[in-house]
């Protein structure tokens, strides 16, 4: 058993971590037959060749192998792969069964002798990977201990088949789908020395993002108001912060504290049960986590009725709560009849309703500061005279009068996506001279800038790149969108061209 990255260095590249673009490059010579890769990466490709009209997928059909490692790859990747007759995908340190069956993981056949999978508990599906001493690859010093467990819990694909799909670790430590690694212990017991704490959880397994559930001293917050017991929890999870790596801290929309009279599970020793509190909170998780990475993708379609899902600031809550004000107007003041037949609904509106959710609007270039962050989301800006002609184009289609309110809900976005990366090279390439500084450095000279004209939005990055956290943003849909408007066809990419025309302008 052994990390990849501890025996190999490939492929060659010129930057770490390295681009879609620059592996795929590396790709490109024939004898390369195999990819070692971390699962976010091997996502980030996929999404760049799509992106890039799928130009690269022939250098990766001729791979043998695609291993990936450090987190759970999406079902959707894997199997676009095998769709694609690009190789066989597996997970690194154990041998997976076919092309078809890239979930399923099995000892290699010259060690099936050596490793085992013990059910963790009679009657159980769960197994633990055990590495016997007769073992040649087990190292001498854990050979004297009896069998090595590497901490992989596996699912048995089915009763006998001796197939295993791998599902977590055995330890407390957090697998993030980013690849990134966190231990909670340490967090918990920093959070924990406040006086009105007395259990603290932290979570994330298979989430983007730590999370923390807190159950109160009773006795002490007791002696508090309710705003002054959220303001010292967040200051006792300031304190868990402190010493943890960037991805494991803890912002405050991602904190859930319990009321007096609920309790964290816990053991009869008072530890708590990590598994249990997963289970039995795992909806709570979610909903703390929405700010986060709530819905990786959003439809052309009405949101729910769920205050959570949009983002834990003003900007955000408000756009939320302008588009439902829209649908119950709709709802309140139009005649409308409704129509069932076998086949659908049929919708008449005397007012109609259209929700047009706008990624970024291209503005100007007034009152910068010369420095820019370096990294940030990837760019959707659209063109405002490309926009608004989208909002024309859909707005005098009148096939669109008679349909359901699912076919109202339009997302005007640039379809030509670059990364913040590419951006920076535009800026540079025009002539644009600034400096590239850390998140947290840009967010302290932007709160010392009162007149910029991003500072109205500063509490907004605050929350969103809190302690230098960078936060993904869900993916919106526009195949609705398209058939509606025939301007996404010409909205030119941002691309230097245009860069320079904006500077010059």
């Amino acid at each position: 058993m052994w990390h990849v990255e501890g025996v190999y260095a490939l492929p060659l590249t010129t930057s770490f971590p390295s681009s879609p673009k620059e592996i795929l490059a590396s790709l490109q010579y024939p004898k390369i037959t195999k990819l070692m890769i971390v699962s976010l990466l091997l996502e980030e490709i996929i999404e760049w060749l799509h992106q890039n009209d799928n130009m690269g997928f022939q250098a990766m059909a001729r791979l043998k192998y695609v291993i990936y490692g450090d987190a759970s790859c999406s079902a959707d990747i894997c199997n676009e792969l095998f769709e694609r007759e690009i190789g066989h995908v597996g997970i690194s340190n154990y041998e997976t069964t076919n092309k078809n069956r890239w979930q399923s993981n099995r000892p290699v056949k010259s060690r099936q002798s050596s490793v085992k999978f013990l059910p963790t508990k009679s009657n159980s599906n769960i197994y633990e990977a055990f590495i016997f001493t007769i073992d040649p690859f087990i190292a001498p010093d854990y050979a004297k201990n009896g069998p090595y467990s590497p901490g992989d819990l596996f699912l048995g694909e089915s009763p006998g088949s001796g197939y295993y799909m791998i599902q977590r670790r055995k330890d407390d430590i957090l697998v993030h789908t980013t690849g990134e690694k966190t231990n909670p212990l340490p967090i918990e017991l920093a959070i924990q020395e406040h006086s009105i704490i007395k259990r603290a959880v932290v979570l994330g397994h298979q989430r983007s993002y730590c999370s923390a559930l807190i159950e109160l001293n009773i006795e002490e917050a007791l002696k508090h108001e309710l705003r002054s017991i959220e303001e010292h929890v967040f200051t006792a999870v300031q304190v868990g912060n402190k010493n943890a790596p960037t991805h494991s801290r803890i912002i405050p929309p991602l904190i859930k504290i319990f009321p007096i009279n609920e309790n964290l599970p816990i053991t009869g020793k008072g530890n708590i049960i990590r598994k249990l509190v997963d289970q039995e909170y795992g909806s709570i998780i979610d909903q703390i986590s929405a700010s986060s990475n709530l819905f990786k993708e959003i439809k052309e379609e009405p949101l729910p009725r769920r205050v959570d899902i949009a983002l834990a600031h003003d900007y955000g809550q408000s756009k939320y709560a302008a588009e439902h004000i829209c649908w119950a107007a709709m709802h309140l003041w139009n005649e409308s009849l409704l129509y069932l037949t076998t086949l659908y609904f049929l919708f008449r509106f005397n007012v109609p309703v259209d929700i047009y959710r706008f990624g970024q609007i291209c503005g100007d270039s007034g009152g910068e500061m010369s420095v820019l962050p370096d990294q940030c989301q990837k760019i959707n800006w659209i063109l405002v005279n490309y926009g608004a002609a989208c909002v024309v184009d859909i707005a005098i289609d009148t096939t669109a009068e008679l349909t359901t309110p699912f076919e109202h809900v339009h997302h005007i976005l640039n379809p030509h996506v670059i990364s913040w990366f590419e951006l920076l090279e535009h800026l540079k390439l025009s002539g644009l001279q600034f400096k590239v500084v850390s998140i947290k450095e840009w967010l302290r000279m932007l709160l010392a800038n009162p007149k910029n004209p991003a500072y109205t939005l500063a509490s907004f990055f605050e929350k969103i790149f809190a302690e230098g956290n960078q936060m993904k943003f869900a993916k919106f849909r526009m195949e609705k969108t398209s058939r509606h408007t025939t301007m996404f066809k010409c909205c030119p990419p941002i691309d230097q061209k245009l860069i320079q025309h904006y500077l010059n302008y």
